[in-house]
């Protein structure tokens, strides 16, 4: 019996290496087979893929260590894929962009397959999950069709930060690495688009966050937040509105934690309409959740060593207060750029200007001197 690793949402243009997996790019009828007979087996396996009633025409293969595309994996092996995967997803839902037509992913675009088959009789084996144990269902390649599910989009062929997922394939074994894979592990379930409520994403939010800086408390996990996403000039609360109930707040960001945090806290005791009236609301503080955890885990990263914070980074940082100011939901004209697009660019256009200003400044004397 083989068995093939996939990503079938997924596209890439060339095949790339992070640590000891490699991600293969795959197209139907042309690559990456050696030869005439392995393409075959994975075109069929991959046949099983629709797309808008067509055929998936690519989608990326993976392997770990050296392995033949469809060797058989040990249950270790297969372990080490799927935390494979959600590191993937991590560093590709790090680089979505919001209120744009193209670049959205969520977590269902990593989804990972690891598929048995049989080279004389190819078929699918699907085992899931019930209360009572699970289940194994067999059916041949021809009858199987799986559908990419409807809040699955294709788009682009980028899927994730590189920088990002090495940093954090570096980061296993470490001290922190618990800590931090959980981390991510409660991001990803809290942007599947699909799965929960978004009376529980904010649960889950919450718990990335608190497991990222390993505090539950309100007031320190509003501290620990503040610190990470410090930007080079901070926002007071008031400029967010009427924001006195946080009156030892000193910036947005400490606010808006505040807010999430107890929002989250009837959520988690199992109030689906909540008591509390939120400064925020629930859709803005989702989106606002997404846009910083990926910066703040970015941020301890760079506390291990293990990255260094891009341009873009340090403006998404600037930003983030900016951002946190608006209601990106409102109403408003069609026509009208989105908020949040004009934020972001004009940080990164004044960014860019204090960078420029910055090499352009004449050298003063003692810079001559060293010089």
């Amino acid at each position: 019996m083989g068995m093939l690793a996939f990503f079938p949402w997924l596209a890439i243009e060339e095949p790339k290496q992070f640590a000891e997996f490699q991600l293969i790019p795959f197209h139907r009828g042309e690559s990456p087979g050696p030869d005439t007979q392995t393409q075959a087996i994975l075109d069929r396996i991959l046949g099983s893929y629709y797309s808008r009633e067509k055929q998936v025409e690519q989608a990326v293969l993976v392997r770990v260590q050296d392995h033949e595309l469809t060797a058989d994996l040990s249950e270790q092996e297969r372990s080490k894929l799927f935390l494979f995967s959600e590191l993937l997803a991590c560093a590709g839902l790090s680089g979505r962009r919001y209120f744009w037509g193209d670049g959205y992913k969520n977590r269902h675009n990593y989804l990972l397959v690891i598929q048995s088959f049989t080279e004389r009789q190819p078929a699918v084996s699907m085992t899931t999950r019930r209360r009572d144990g699970s289940t194994t269902s067999i059916d041949s390649l021809e009858a199987s069709r799986i559908e990419r599910p409807p809040h699955v989009h294709l788009s682009g062929k980028n899927p994730c930060d590189e920088t990002l997922l090495n940093a954090l394939l570096l980061c296993r074994g470490s001290e922190r690495w618990e800590a931090i894979f959980e981390a991510v592990l409660n991001f990803n379930h809290a942007n599947t688009d699909d799965s929960f409520t978004p009376e529980l994403e904010t649960v889950l939010m919450v718990a990335a966050f608190g497991r990222l800086f390993d505090v539950w408390k309100e007031s320190e996990l509003a501290d620990r937040f503040s610190s990470s996403l410090a930007p080079s000039e901070d926002v007071l609360p008031s400029a967010s509105g009427d924001a006195s109930r946080f009156g030892n707040a000193t910036s947005v960001r400490q606010a808006w934690m505040r807010d999430l945090f107890r929002l989250r806290g009837n959520h988690a005791h199992g109030r689906v309409r909540s008591p509390y009236e939120p400064h925020w609301t629930l859709r803005n503080h989702l989106l606002l959740a997404s846009f910083a955890f990926p910066l703040s885990l970015k941020k301890e990263l760079e506390k291990e060593g293990r990255y260094e914070l891009a341009e873009e980074d340090l403006a998404g940082i600037d930003a983030f207060e900016r951002l946190a100011c608006e209601d990106h939901f409102a109403p408003g004209d069609e026509e009208e750029e989105p908020p949040w697009n004009r934020i972001l660019r004009d940080v990164r256009l004044r960014s860019a200007a204090r960078k420029a200003l910055g090499l352009l400044k004449k050298p003063t004397a003692g810079d001559q001197q060293a010089t």
